[in-house]
């Protein structure tokens, strides 16, 4: 029998759907849900100060194969509240009310 997660079965894209803090601090991250692909990195400044930068997009083609004018970004804290911050704002993209 084929367990199946419920969040995979939601058609929002929920904080369960993101890797932790401790994975974004080593790696970006990709992912797709509800017809959008999207990029999750961290960022530093010249100051030492981490943020997270998500990048959204329509599919299919994967973040390297994709017109970076074709893309919507918007940078968040990196923090858990940036990454809940980043589900609603991916929701919304996929939504089409990004801004």
């Amino acid at each position: 029998m084929t367990v199946i997660k419920e969040s995979y079965l939601s058609k929002y894209i929920e904080r369960s759907d993101l890797l932790p803090l401790s994975f974004l601090d080593m790696s970006p991250y990709t992912g797709s849900k509800r017809g959008i692909r999207f990029r999750i990195e961290k960022q530093t400044s010249e100051e030492g100060e981490k943020s997270l930068l998500c990048s959204c997009w329509r599919g299919p083609f994967a973040y390297g194969h994709t017109d970076s004018s074709e893309m919507t970004s918007r940078s968040f804290a990196f923090s858990e509240e940036g990454l809940s911050e980043i589900v609603s704002w991916l929701n919304a993209c996929a939504g089409g009310e990004a801004s």
